[in-house]
């Protein structure tokens, strides 16, 4: 009998020890699924499968709605349409994000990934069309608002170097508008418009309030218009900022006129 039972409790014992060690492995958690789930919609984003990812990242927000993974899914949901070229439906993303989500890590992100799709949405320069200074630039208005926005709102970011370096293009297009616009009034001895427009650059447009071009129009400008004090003032930026501007020449003079004259 005791022959006979042996095998038996061994059966019984082992198969217990089996269970227990299944146990103690289980199958995946909610959480650990949906981690899996979206590390697949991940791999497919840096594979180019935008649509494949979007559906993953989908699947991930529906069936694990309060894993963090569901949150990380909304975001990478956003930048796939951005890597589409689907802008506007990119930046609705991440602002449904920040609103549902406004004390989660990746806010500061996700505004910085707003300023730049509205820049993307701004024109091109290609030698065959007309230059980006000649079209519709609202876009890169919508851009500058966006990015003053995250600077002001998150200065400690690791994001504020690209933010600048996002800014000073920003604004270096609208620049190139402004000087666009001020030639064509200059050209046709109209100073006043021309002298306003080049002002909206210095006071609106810091990052190229000190271009060359910029001060040495806006100096001929107001020597147009009689205004030589300024002229003498925009001038003498001009040499502080660029010493060997290409109109050291033609501006010596009026900087060493006295006051008034």
């Amino acid at each position: 009998m005791k022959h006979l039972l042996l095998p038996l409790f061994l059966i019984l014992f082992g198969g217990s020890c089996a269970g227990s060690k299944a146990a103690l492995k289980g199958p995946a958690t909610y959480s650990e699924t949906a981690r899996r789930g979206y590390e697949r919609g991940v791999t497919a984003l840096q594979k180019g499968n935008q649509l494949e990812a979007i559906a993953i990242f989908t699947d991930v927000k529906r069936r694990f709605p309060y894993s963090r993974w569901a949150t990380l899914a909304e975001l990478r949901i956003a930048d796939a349409h951005y890597d589409r070229e689907q802008y506007l439906e990119a930046i609705d993303a991440y602002k449904l994000f920040m609103k549902l989500h406004p004390t989660n890590d990746n806010v500061p992100y996700a505004q910085y990934r707003i300023a730049l799709a509205y820049f993307q949405q701004g024109p091109d320069d290609w030698w065959f069309i007309p230059p980006s200074y000649e079209k519709d630039l609202s876009a890169i208005h919508d851009a500058v608002k966006e990015v003053q926005k995250f600077l002001k709102s998150y200065p400690g970011s690791g994001l504020v170097p690209k933010a600048r370096d996002l800014l000073q293009k920003c604004e270096r297009k609208l620049a190139d508008y402004e000087l666009y616009v001020a030639d064509f009034y200059a050209d046709r001895d109209k100073w006043v418009a021309a002298s306003l427009r080049l002002e909206y650059i210095v006071e609106k447009l810091p990052t190229v309030a000190e271009d060359p071009k910029v001060l040495y129009l806006l100096g001929k400008a107001y020597l147009k218009l009689g205004k030589r004090d300024k002229a003498r003032a925009a001038f003498a930026k001009l040499v502080r900022v660029k010493p060997d501007n290409p109109y050291r020449k033609e501006i010596s003079p009026y900087l060493q006129e006295g006051p008034g004259k």
